[in-house]
This record gives C-alpha cells, sequence and structure tokens, in this order.
C-alpha cells in the first residue's frame, strides 16, 4: 500500500500596473520569473531539507483577465521546514497586505547593503552589514540568504520585472478554494521603490563563523602558567592545535601546582569552537572554557578539579 503523502500549496504571481492595461506582458520577462519563482523553491527545499526531498512546481491557467500565473507547489511527503514559509513566498500567519516574512522580509531591511560577517551559535545568525549594523535571524533564512542561486532566481521576480516602465508591483498571493485566482490572499507584495532591495548581488564576499560548544578528552603538550595564549594540546584523532586558555580556576590551579604538572595528564576539557569560512579559505579555533578533570595515565581513574 503506498502509505507516501503530499502536501500541495497554490499561489498565484500577479504583475500590476499600467504596462499590464492590455494583459500582454513579454514573454522572457514572464518565462524568467516563473523559472525563478521554481527554482528558489525547489533550491530552499533542498538546503532545508536534504537532497531527498522532492517538490513539483506546475504552472496552471489563470481563471480571469488580470496578468498572472497560478502555481502548483506539490511536495511529495510533508517536509521538516517550509520552504515557502522560510522563502517568505506564504506568510506563517494571517499577513496583513504587504507584510513580509522570511528572506523577502530580510533582503527588504538590507536595502542593497553587502554582508560583512555572519555568526552562527545554535539557531540564531547575527549577521553584520557593511555599515556595521546588525540583525539577528534564524539560521534556515541566513542559509538562504548565503545561497546566491536563491538570490539570483528572487531578483528574477522581484526585481527584474520591476525595472520596466509601468510595472508597479509583484505580488505572491495564497488561492482560495473554489475562488476566482484573482482573489488570492496576497502573502508577499514587492513595489517599484522596493526593487532595488531584492537585486541579486555579483558576488557573495561574506566572512561566515560557526561558533559551538564541544566537549573532547585531550592532552596538553604545550603550556604557558603566564597568560592565556601559548597553549596546545593534543586531540583524540591525535592531531595537535592551538588552543586559548579561558578557563581562570584552571590556569590558577596550573600555576599554584607547576612542578605535579606534565603533559602526560588527560584532561576533559569544554571548548568553544568557532570555524571561520571565507574567500581567503578556512581557520579554525579552540577556547577552552572549562577544564571538567583529567585522567590518570597509569589507571585512567576520574580526578574532579578541585
Amino acid at each position: 500500500m503506498n502509505t507516501e503523502t503530499h502536501s500541495n500549496t497554490r499561489l498565484t504571481l500577479r504583475f500590476d500596473g499600467e504596462a499590464f492595461n492590455d494583459h500582454e506582458m513579454d514573454a522572457e520577462q514572464v518565462a524568467d520569473a516563473i523559472k525563478g519563482m521554481a527554482a528558489s523553491i525547489k533550491q530552499a527545499d533542498k538546503l532545508l531539507n536534504g537532497e531527498n526531498s522532492i517538490v513539483d512546481v506546475k504552472v496552471v491557467a489563470f481563471q480571469d483577465g488580470c496578468f498572472g500565473a497560478v502555481l502548483d507547489i506539490i511536495q511529495t511527503s510533508v517536509p521538516t521546514v517550509n520552504a515557502l514559509v522560510t522563502l517568505g513566498l506564504v506568510a506563517s500567519v494571517p499577513a496583513i497586505k504587504g507584510t513580509k516574512e522570511g528572506v523577502l522580509k530580510y533582503l527588504n531591511m538590507f536595502n542593497g547593503r553587502k554582508t560583512k560577517e555572519e555568526v552562527k551559535t545554535g539557531k540564531i545568525v547575527k549577521i553584520t552589514l557593511q555599515d556595521d549594523d546588525v540583525v539577528e535571524v534564524d539560521k534556515d533564512i541566513a542559509v538562504l540568504l548565503q545561497d546566491k542561486s536563491i538570490r539570483k532566481n528572487l531578483a528574477n521576480v522581484f526585481h527584474a520585472p520591476l525595472t520596466h516602465q509601468g510595472v508597479d508591483s509583484v505580488t505572491v498571493g495564497l488561492t482560495v478554494k473554489g475562488e476566482n485566482a484573482a482573489k488570492a490572499i496576497p502573502q508577499a507584495i514587492v513595489t517599484r521603490e522596493e526593487h532595488s532591495a531584492y537585486k541579486a548581488p555579483a558576488k557573495l564576499n561574506v566572512v561566515t563563523k560557526e561558533i559551538d560548544e564541544i566537549i573532547k578528552d585531550v592532552y596538553f603538550t604545550k603550556i604557558n602558567f603566564n597568560g592565556k595564549d601559548g597553549w596546545a594540546a593534543k586531540f583524540p584523532d591525535g592531531s595537535t592545535k592551538k588552543v586559548r586558555m579561558d578557563d581562570k580556576l584552571f590556569l590558577s590551579r596550573a600555576k599554584q601546582n607547576e612542578e605535579k604538572f606534565s603533559s602526560d595528564m588527560l584532561f576533559v576539557v569544554k571548548f568553544e569552537y568557532t570555524s571561520t569560512t571565507s574567500l581567503d579559505g578556512a581557520s579554525e579555533k579552540y577556547v577552552v572554557k572549562h577544564v571538567q578533570r583529567h585522567r590518570t595515565s597509569s589507571d585512567n581513574k576520574l580526578i574532579p578539579d578541585s
């Protein structure tokens, strides 16, 4: 028996303005906008729910004289993260007309400003813009903001059409079953005055940092009783890395027992681990937040910290 489940969302993509008084639009512009909408949804779903998640986007006939298109978004199985909501194409709660959410909200907020740095801690990402303004976003939204193909495809929907004279707005609406598609409930509206915020950047030169808390059994192979720097530790995989000692109590104990401290002591250590990626490459940093206890080298017994 086939137990596969599906979700179906029907959206309208509508263009308004005097340019459409004759209910006509350049075929390439329409094609690019629809392709951009479909591609951004599919790419967002893959990034948020994994490669095995499948979304089909189909175009169905628009039901009145207003120029636009109706898109059926068919999701095989129920996704873990709703890509439509995360993008901002569908409101998470009943939307006030013109209210933006998700990626669309933050693109509008950034208004073309480039991103200098992104720091991820847990489910929150702090984004520092080029003018040093700091904005906090959900990690799923940050993933999509960082993706160049999504930015390009959203630009085909919400930027390119509005560069043409007579095009006043682009509206994504949620259809009501049994109603004319022209009566779709607005979910996101981008006006001509806002369109520059949705232009795709030529490149995303962002420094990305991810901060995690990890616990490892390590040997301190290099010590400095006089400061936080100048420490090194050997990790379970055999690698030796520079570490910064931020556990003041442990540093104090080490100073007091300098002659008893040796590099063959195995310690259980909580680290703040930061990985950084940029155009210049990748780097990592280990900061000792707490030396929890150490194990004797002879019988491997746990010795609690004092």
